[in-house]
């Protein structure tokens, strides 16, 4: 998902372990006692939850890996399952340019924190209105962890003990703030490997618009592979902005509903998935719409009444809301949304009784994962959706704390640490789902000699087929592609995920090898089941691997996604929809065929208008706008966007944004 450019520190992510802090990355902190602490809650790759820096191009939280002298990936892996390193640190040091990675405020000696040593008047050199996560030195001094969290001396939720106890093990100076969270670290069940417990559900999301936008295997809903599955998702319905009530998001859904709801059976249940990330992306009529909807009970009706009469009349059992994301304000979000989201499904599952079913999309990171009380609506909904994927891609270029080095998207060490919160809050495994990634994204290697984990990495990699993304590719098509080229996937028993090289490319994804491997391990977490994004992107050839040629020189999107292969003119498919071999063609805006790659910017222009220049890994974003300029906003990456990952979405639809160069949305 592509999101603005300026959020910077809007990022967080969830680690686990504690890790000992580089020069670059950590949190220099105020003590609660009033003098300056150093606790350091905010290391680097395997620490807690410390904010990027940066503009991500992203909507997962990334995983911080400082700059400079910082601990290698592997290091601060082996301390995290080896042994805990408790020991006082010192203050983290501002950045180069004057900010802190953490988003605190940066003090005249060059340290990061929060409290009047480092924000106050004469003390402070930038980020001085900075207010610590939770805590006395929080907005108001009020603020608690979500989820339960334990809240550290000097205002950061964690779960390790120098959040949760103290900070300062040896002098007992830093405790753990009472009343803000869980003061105690707390930990799931274990039920064992074996102990089937993900068997409970088998839950496949269905991106209906795969049938529109992709170049070949197309898949009907009748073409769907549900062996196995208890439930099918139709990935997604919209809400009317004004009204509030549920209608389709594209018109060419409407005809695919009724042959989706058909499949349904004893053993297999069909709902609808409502939202979705571009929903809410600041440039649609619907941002802010969950948010307005759900604040009053006019709304909340509204939409409750309309939703029952939407999977009446097209035979849908069940909702799956995926709000992405409650109070976050660049979502459209409110602080009232937590309280509102639990108003909405209490309401829900009053008005629904046992008629239909209602589960919700829980993000994989806890910045944006705190703001659901998920606690309080446990007993209303079926289940949760623990989003286990997205977390590394060729994004990571654009965020300064990670930088472009191969990491996999879904890495089980990493997802370990995620999950905790879940456990924080005290909600019940058997209700919570594990997700899964039906596709793998990848790298193009800046040295092919290096082409595994934390090699360096020169962009995305090559798009396949009928997916026709860069960065990503269908379990499908990897599969194919093994086949052809006669390659032999590497397995990752770290990672738990398949590595994938040939040439310049490296692909990282899951298969049913790694698929059992990690289901062994969510049965060990008492996972009550598994979700998949996306069951089309592993449903056979449906109809065919390969896309159609033209017949008449017309091709891309608006003419059913055809191509010029072999088309005497030339093979590049230009952006008004014409095959030929002119630059016009090939240049800015080609859709398929031999396209042309110019040179990466050095001033942020691009394009048609400056010599077909591209963004590459642009700080600002790598969209190439219809005007010229290198960003990651709806006006870069939407419609017209010359280059780069135009219209690229992990949840949503792509048919919104209208993008030229005809990106599957994942």
């Amino acid at each position: 998902m592509v999101l603005p450019n300026g959020l910077g520190l809007l990022f967080m992510t969830l680690i686990g372990g504690s890790v000992t802090v580089a020069s670059a990355s950590g949190s220099g902190v105020y003590g609660v006692d009033g003098a300056v602490g150093s606790d350091n809650e905010l290391p680097n790759v395997y620490g807690v939850y410390a904010p990027t820096t940066g503009d991500p191009t992203h909507s997962r939280p990334q995983f911080n890996k400082p700059a400079g002298d910082a601990e290698t990936w592997e290091e601060s892996n082996a301390r995290l399952f080896g042994r805990s390193v408790l020991g006082r640190r010192d203050a983290t040091r501002c950045l180069d340019d004057g900010t802190c990675a953490d988003g605190s405020c940066c003090s005249i000696k060059g340290t990061c924190g929060y409290g009047p040593e480092f924000c106050g008047k004469g003390n402070c050199t930038s980020g001085c209105e900075a207010k610590a996560m939770c805590g006395i030195l929080s907005e108001g001094g009020k603020a608690k962890c979500g989820m339960n969290l334990c809240c550290s001396a000097s205002g950061w939720c964690g779960t390790t003990d120098i959040y949760c106890t103290n900070a300062d093990p040896k002098g007992g100076l830093l405790p753990c703030q009472q009343g803000f969270g869980s003061c105690q670290i707390k930990k799931g069940r274990t039920c064992g490997t074996n102990s089937g417990t993900t068997n409970g559900r088998t839950i496949g999301y269905y991106q209906g618009s795969n049938t529109r936008n992709r170049l070949c295997n197309h898949i009907a809903p009748k073409d769907i592979i549900s062996t196995g599955y208890t439930h099918l998702y139709y990935a997604f319905a919209s809400i009317n902005p004004t009204t509030f009530a549920v209608v389709p998001a594209e018109a060419a859904d409407v005809p695919l509903y009724t042959e989706f709801t058909a499949l349904k059976s004893r053993g297999l249940q069909t709902w609808i998935a409502v939202g979705g990330f571009d929903f809410s992306d600041a440039n649609q009529a619907t941002h802010g719409t969950w948010s307005k909807m759900a604040s009053t009970a006019s709304g909340r009706a509204a939409f409750i009444s309309s939703l029952r009469t939407f999977m009446v009349t097209y035979g849908f059992q069940g909702v799956d809301l995926d709000w992405e994301y409650p109070v976050a304000k660049e979502r459209g979000g409110s602080p009232e949304d937590t309280a509102n989201l639990v108003l909405l499904v209490k309401e829900m599952r009053a008005a629904f009784g046992t008629a239909f079913g209602i589960s919700m999309a829980l993000a994989p990171d806890y910045w944006y994962m705190r703001h659901f009380d998920a606690k309080a609506m446990e007993s209303s909904v079926d289940f949760f959706g623990f989003m286990a994927y997205d977390l590394h891609g060729y994004w990571d270029a654009d965020v300064k704390t990670l930088g472009s080095l191969v990491r996999g998207q879904a890495d089980i060490r990493e997802i370990a640490n995620n999950s905790l919160p879940l456990w924080f809050a005290e909600l019940n495994p058997a209700k919570i789902n594990f997700g899964l990634a039906l596709y793998g994204r990848g790298y193009k290697l800046k040295d092919k000699t290096c082409n595994k984990s934390l090699c360096p990495f020169s962009g995305p990699s090559d798009p396949g087929p009928c997916t026709n993304s860069e960065g990503v590719m269908s379990l499908v098509e990897i599969q194919q592609l093994i086949k052809q080229k006669s390659l032999t996937p590497r397995y990752n028993a770290e990672s738990m995920m398949k590595e994938l090289t040939w040439d310049d490319q490296w692909i990282g994804y899951d298969d049913a090898d790694t698929i059992k491997a990690k289901k062994e391990w969510a049965n060990n977490q008492c996972f009550g089941g598994t979700m998949a994004w996306s069951i089309d992107f592993n449903s056979g050839v449906g109809d065919g691997m390969e896309p159609k040629p033209t017949t008449d020189g017309s091709c891309g999107k608006a003419n059913k996604n055809t191509i010029c292969k072999d088309w005497p003119n030339g093979n590049c498919c230009s952006a008004s929809g014409w095959c030929g071999n002119s630059k016009d063609h090939c240049g800015s805006g080609c859709q398929s065929g031999d396209c042309i790659r110019g040179a990466e910017t050095t001033d942020g222009t691009c394009g048609k208008a400056y010599k077909d220049s591209v963004c590459g890994n642009w700080p600002q974003g790598s969209c190439c706008s219809p005007a010229g300029f290198c960003g990651a906003t709806k006006a870069h990456c939407g419609f017209g966007c010359q280059s780069g990952p135009c219209g690229w979405r992990i949840f949503g639809n792509e048919e919104r944004f209208g993008s030229v160069d005809n990106k599957e949305e994942f």
